[in-house]
């Protein structure tokens, strides 16, 4: 009996952990972002708590952070106000490094602009697209990935107790659209899938529609149309319609036939 309660003795523990952990809203955020899926949606939510996963963690000021310059004192570099040790890559961010500028503060900006100037070398993000946004949150992950992670950066995205500022929120909305955007450009191929192109010089452009064209596997081949995402901008794309499809219907006024093809043809050669 005694070896029978002694191999049960945890299953308290356990359980009390897991209720501790299931009824913190932000870990419970975090399990249901998981268990739907959505790892990006769990990963920045776990961005922007790490201090209370992560209690132990250092907050430096701007001054601090200017020691870490050499192999002496070490090469650190701050990230949308995350610092890492990236001294294990002292070849790229040691003094004779491409990256060398990097190290010391944070200049976010300038890992999506290339612009190593002083005024370039910048953490404000305020300008930068969604898509922009959410190449930095990936370089983020790099470096989490990569090299080790110290501690915040007082200032633009964490104040002085190491909580999240308004720009850090307004910066983590942005990936958040991006990808919104990358889900709704996806479904949207999915419904006009891009068509097969090819150009030789005797023929011209040749465009023609299959069961696997753009990738996309379905039931139906479509017909070669030009897709307008947006009716009042002159791009557009080659898309693939199925035209008894409710989608092609809902979305008519977004599609032109091309001039060259024929009404119901699969395939056809366009003037260049």
């Amino acid at each position: 009996m005694a070896s029978l309660l002694k191999n049960y003795m945890w299953f308290p523990v356990l359980l009390a952990i897991f209720y501790t952990i299931y009824w913190n809203d932000t870990y419970k955020n975090i399990f249901k972002k998981l268990f739907n899926g959505d790892i990006n949606g769990a990963y920045e939510l776990y961005q922007k708590n790490d201090d209370m996963i992560n209690p132990d963690v250092k907050l430096f000021t701007k001054n601090e952070l200017t020691k870490y310059q050499n192999l002496d004192n070490g090469l650190y570099l701050s990230l949308i106000g995350q610092v890492f040790d990236v001294t294990s890559g002292d070849e790229h961010y040691g003094p004779d490094g491409s990256y060398h500028a990097f190290t010391g503060k944070d200049a976010s900006m300038a890992f999506v602009t290339g612009n190593f100037d002083t005024d370039g070398l910048t953490d404000d993000t305020s300008e930068l697209t969604n898509s922009q946004a959410k190449s930095m949150n990936d370089w983020i992950k790099f470096y989490h990935d990569k090299y080790i992670f110290k501690g915040k950066l007082i200032g633009t995205y964490y104040d002085d107790n190491g909580n999240p500022t308004k720009k850090l929120d307004e910066f983590l909305k942005k990936v958040e659209k991006a990808h919104e955007e990358i889900t709704a450009d996806d479904n949207e191929k999915k419904m006009f899938p891009p068509c097969n192109i090819e150009w030789k010089p005797e023929e011209g452009t040749q465009v023609w529609c299959t069961k696997m064209s753009g990738g996309i596997q379905r039931d139906w081949l479509g017909i070669p149309m030009q897709y307008f995402d947006n009716p009042s901008n002159l791009q557009n794309r080659c898309a693939c319609v199925n035209i008894d499809s409710n989608e092609y219907k809902l979305n008519k006024a977004k599609f032109r036939k091309y001039d060259e093809c024929l009404e119901d043809s699969s395939i056809c050669f366009l003037k260049t």
